[in-house]
């Protein structure tokens, strides 16, 4: 018999690897965040160093929440949304004294048919696997090579600026079309 929770746990994990991760421009310490978010309740929310090591990961499953870290492994909690869809949302958080084994059994299902290469999804699914074992994972893995944040920066900027070109090529071209449609117009009459 099927279970309704665990069937929506699947079909959002499912779904979060799937999509393609937003990453935001490192800030002034270096650090950037990787947001895997699917609208049928699963966020993955991934901290990064300078160095491309993970700081920390936030995976909430509908109103589940497990955060690992280095140094604490996997702590479990819930979490309720105060937000709309489409942003990350402010949530209210209450974590549990002891990481809490049907919060970990719940993910783990869930994530088990993932096998993809994403970094971020198998290095949270392995923490989660390992901690509903008992074994944390303590070290802080190599997900992504490093960012220069000014060449970041230069890429940002050189893709708005070629998107502002196009723009403006654009509309100088209906520009020329209008003028075009104008001109037939005054010579038929």
């Amino acid at each position: 018999m099927s279970n309704p929770d665990l069937d929506r746990l699947a079909a959002a994990v499912k779904a979060l690897y799937r999509i393609r991760a937003v990453e935001r421009p490192p800030g002034p310490d270096g650090f950037r965040e990787v947001w895997h978010h699917c609208p049928q309740g699963a966020d993955l929310v991934s901290l990064v160093d300078a160095e491309g090591r993970l700081v920390r990961q936030e995976l909430t499953l509908l109103e589940d929440l497990l955060r690992w870290t280095p140094g604490d492994g996997v702590t479990t909690g819930a979490s309720r949304a105060a937000g709309t869809g489409g942003q990350p949302s402010v949530a209210l958080v209450s974590l549990d004294a002891e990481p809490s084994a049907p919060r970990l059994a719940r993910a783990r299902r869930a994530l088990s048919g993932f096998s993809g290469a994403d970094p971020y999804l198998r290095h949270v699914k392995q923490a989660i696997d390992l901690a509903g074992q008992g074994r944390p994972i303590a070290d802080a893995p190599v997900v992504t090579g490093s960012v220069d944040a000014s060449r970041f920066r230069a890429k940002l900027a050189a893709e708005s600026d070629r998107r502002s070109k196009l723009w403006w090529g654009l509309a100088g071209a209906a520009a020329l079309v209008a003028l075009g449609a104008a001109a037939v117009g005054l010579i038929a009459r």
